[in-house]
């Protein structure tokens, strides 16, 4: 077994003190007496008896330029935030709070979905009528763009219909582009009576897109014989909203 006396000596490298890979070395140190520390196998066990090595468990201190060959896991504390060939910075923390500069763009919703993401939303006073057996556009409609295609889009208007004979129906519906979002073909809301009345259209929708998509109120009659009438002026003003809500 050889002795290894752990001086001063070792700051100017080991090969200068004639060490070599036959080990098992004893390791002393020297404060006036021979004090016995540990066995050292390997040279490895050198250079972490000298705070000459990385740990991988517990704390430690490390000061200087470190190149690092393997990913770092974990945390990283003090002043350097970034790093030769990793910038810690440029990382989201998802367990403690932080300042994020600059655009970033995520592919997911932060802290979880059923969040409402963007409201759009349009008014007019504008009158349309029809006394069509197909569906026809009002002036009441939206653009939205999602902003992720797992998204729903709750889609909400009000306003008011007027029929001109009583003998037959005229509805209204809700459409994203020429979809109807009614489950039948009769719409969301149906007016018989020769009065203004109110209606309120609701439907909740999956695009599956995050293209600009157009939704709008459509009105239509079961005879030509009538007219259909939305947002009749004496009642005012027409609303739609649009609501994104995320996944």
């Amino acid at each position: 077994m050889k002795r290894l006396i752990l001086t001063s000596l070792f700051l100017i490298g080991f090969a200068s003190l004639g060490l070599s890979e036959d080990m098992p070395y004893t390791l002393y140190s020297k404060d006036g007496n021979i004090n016995k520390l540990s066995l050292i196998n390997t040279m490895q066990d050198i250079y972490v008896r000298l705070g000459l090595t990385v740990n991988t468990y517990g704390t430690q201190t490390i000061t200087g330029t470190k190149t690092f060959s393997s990913t770092i896991t974990g945390d990283i504390s003090g002043n350097a935030g970034t790093l030769d060939g990793y910038n810690y910075t440029a990382f989201v923390d998802t367990f403690s709070a932080q300042s994020i500069s600059g655009t970033k763009t995520f592919s997911r919703i932060l802290g979880g979905g059923n969040k409402i993401l963007q409201v759009v939303s349009f008014s007019t006073t504008t009158v349309s009528s029809t006394n069509s057996g197909s569906w026809q556009t009002t002036a009441l409609t939206a653009t939205i763009t999602p902003l992720y295609s797992t998204s729903k889009i709750l889609v909400l208007a009000k306003g008011n219909m007027y029929n001109s004979n009583a003998s037959y129906i005229g509805f209204a519906t809700l459409m994203r582009g020429s979809t109807n979002l009614a489950l039948g073909n009769f719409g969301l809301n149906f007016q018989t009576l020769l009065s203004d009345i109110g209606a309120t259209l609701i439907a909740h929708d999956s695009p599956a897109s995050t293209s600009a998509i157009v939704y709008s109120v459509k009105i239509a009659t079961s005879n030509t014989g009538t007219t259909v009438t939305w947002n009749n002026g004496v009642q005012g003003t027409a609303t739609i909203i649009l609501m994104e809500i995320g996944e």
